[in-house]
């Protein structure tokens, strides 16, 4: 696999997280009473579906920057991903924390969202790291 399809493939698997982010993030929606779930399920719905379309803008431009062999955004995506990935962890165990003591849905899914998230962002940092992605960009 050369360096242009690995690009390609983190770039996929960040609109594939920003679609699962969007989806857990409207399956974790609390609300009590019928008037208040139905009224914040719309609103919900409505403002993930405006932070699905800004996260996938904002993927589609770094990740069409890093295939026109931006160096500059390769090192500032380095630089972001090995500091979220530090910060994930401790999101990750706050997370998985605050799971085991209330033991909801939501917190669930908050723990497996920050979970995702930091995967994704070591495995951004593992990628663009790489000899053969840091030579694509020389």
């Amino acid at each position: 696999m050369d360096a242009k399809q690995k690009i390609e493939g983190l770039t996929r698997s960040w609109y594939g997280y920003a679609l699962f982010a969007a989806i857990v993030s409207v399956l974790s929606f609390r609300a009590s009473g019928v008037f208040s779930l139905m009224f914040g399920l719309g609103i919900s719905i409505v403002i993930n579906a405006i932070g699905l379309v800004i996260s996938i803008a904002i993927v589609t431009f770094l990740g069409r920057s890093l295939l026109r062999r931006s160096g500059g955004t390769r090192v500032f995506l380095v630089v972001l991903s090995a500091l979220f990935c530090v910060l994930g962890v401790l999101g990750s165990l706050s997370s998985a924390w605050g799971f085991l003591q209330t033991w909801s849905l939501a917190s669930l899914l908050n723990a497996v969202l920050m979970v995702s998230c930091t995967s994704l962002n070591a495995r951004s940092f593992r990628v663009l790291t790489e000899t053969s992605v840091r030579a694509y960009f020389v």
